[in-house]
C-alpha cells in the first residue's frame, strides 16, 4: 500500500533534520580533533627544530674547543681554522638539518671602547665615524652627530650634551613614549636603536661590524675590509691585509706592518680571539628555529642567548 505523498514528505524532512543535527553535533568534534592534531604536530616539529638548533650550539662549542686545543702553541686565530670552515654548511641530524655561522667578535669594532666614564676615546671615535660613512652611507657631519649621541648615551653624566648631535635626559624624556638614556656602556648592539638618530636602517647596516663583547681589540686575521679601513688603513692596505692573511695569517704586529705598509697605531690589535658569536639554524619538516648566542672561549660561558 503506497504511503500518502504527505507522509513521504514528512519522512524526508525528518531524515534531513536528523542528518543536519548529527552533522552539527559531530562536525565540531571532528574539526576540533583535526585542529588538535595539527597543533600537536606543529608543536612537535617546532620543538624538534629548537632542539636541533640548541644542539648546534654544542657543536659550535666543540669546534672552538677543538681549535683551541690544536692551536695551543700557535699564536693566532684566523679564517683558515676549523671553526670557520663549517659556516653555512648544512648537516643532516635527527631527521632534520642544522647549519651554523661562527663569527669572531674581535673582527668587529667594540662600541664600549668609545667612552670610559666621561672620557671619550678620540681614536675610537674616529673609527666609528669612518665606519658609519663606509657601511651606513652617512656623510661625515651626520656620522659625527650619531657618535655624539652614542657618547652621551654611554657616558656617566646626564646633563652636558656632546657636540651638535648629542642628547641627554631632557631629550629622551620628551619622546613618546619617554625613556631615559642608560648613561652606561651598551649591553647589546640592539640598544643602538634607542639612541638619538640611530634609525633601524642604520643599525641594520652597522650591526655586522660592531660588538659589545671582549676587551675591544681587533683581530686583523678575521676583520672584514670595512673594519680594517675604519681603523685607519687605506683601501690598498686593507686589500693587502685580506690577501696576505689567506696565504699566512698574521701572528704579530711586525708581520702585519710588513704585509700592509700601515704605520699607524696598532696597539689595540690582537691575533688570538676569545669571544665568538654563533647563529645556529635548526630545521625539521616545515619548522625552523634560530638560536643566537655569544660564547667566551676558555670557560665557554654563554654571554648572550636568544631564540627565534
Amino acid at each position: 500500500m503506497r504511503r500518502p505523498r504527505r507522509q513521504r514528505g514528512v519522512a524526508l524532512l525528518l531524515a534531513v533534520s536528523v542528518v543536519a543535527v548529527l552533522t552539527l553535533t559531530v562536525f565540531p568534534f571532528v574539526y576540533e580533533g583535526r585542529v588538535e592534531r595539527a597543533v600537536a604536530s606543529n608543536l612537535y616539529t617546532s620543538l624538534q627544530a629548537r632542539h636541533l638548533a640548541e644542539g648546534g650550539v654544542a657543536i659550535a662549542e666543540a669546534l672552538l674547543r677543538l681549535d683551541g686545543e690544536k692551536r695551543e702553541g700557535d699564536p693566532y686565530d684566523g679564517l683558515d681554522e676549523i671553526w670557520a670552515q663549517y659556516n653555512n654548511v648544512p648537516v643532516a641530524a635527527g631527521g632534520g638539518a642544522v647549519s651554523m655561522v661562527i663569527t669572531d667578535e674581535h673582527a668587529k669594532l667594540n662600541l664600549r671602547r668609545l667612552v670610559s666614564g666621561n672620557t671619550v676615546n678620540a681614536d675610537w671615535r674616529s673609527y666609528l665615524e669612518r665606519l658609519l660613512v663606509l657601511v651606513a652611507e652617512q656623510d661625515a657631519a651626520e656620522a659625527r652627530r650619531l657618535v655624539d649621541a652614542l657618547v652621551d648615551w654611554q657616558d656617566t653624566e646626564s646633563t652636558n650634551v656632546t657636540g651638535s648631535g648629542g642628547a641627554e635626559e631632557t631629550y629622551y624624556r620628551s619622546l613618546t613614549p619617554p625613556y631615559s638614556p642608560d648613561n652606561a656602556p651598551l649591553v647589546t648592539v640592539a640598544q643602538l636603536g634607542l639612541v638619538k638618530g640611530w634609525t633601524r636602517e642604520i643599525v641594520r647596516k652597522v650591526t655586522p661590524f660592531v660588538t659589545v663583547y671582549g676587551e675591544g681589540r681587533v683581530n686583523p686575521n678575521t676583520a672584514p675590509r670595512e673594519v680594517l679601513v675604519a681603523i685607519g688603513l687605506d683601501e690598498t692596505q686593507a686589500t693587502r691585509a685580506v690577501e696576505s692573511r689567506v696565504r699566512a695569517p698574521f701572528r704579530n704586529i711586525n708581520e702585519f706592518r710588513e704585509a700592509t705598509g700601515f704605520t699607524g697605531n696598532l696597539n689595540f690589535l690582537t691575533y688570538k680571539s676569545q669571544f665568538f658569536g654563533v647563529t645556529v639554524t635548526g630545521s625539521f619538516r616545515d619548522s625552523v628555529a634560530i638560536v643566537h648566542t655569544v660564547l667566551q672561549r676558555g670557560q665557554f660561558q654563554r654571554l648572550y642567548w636568544r631564540v627565534e
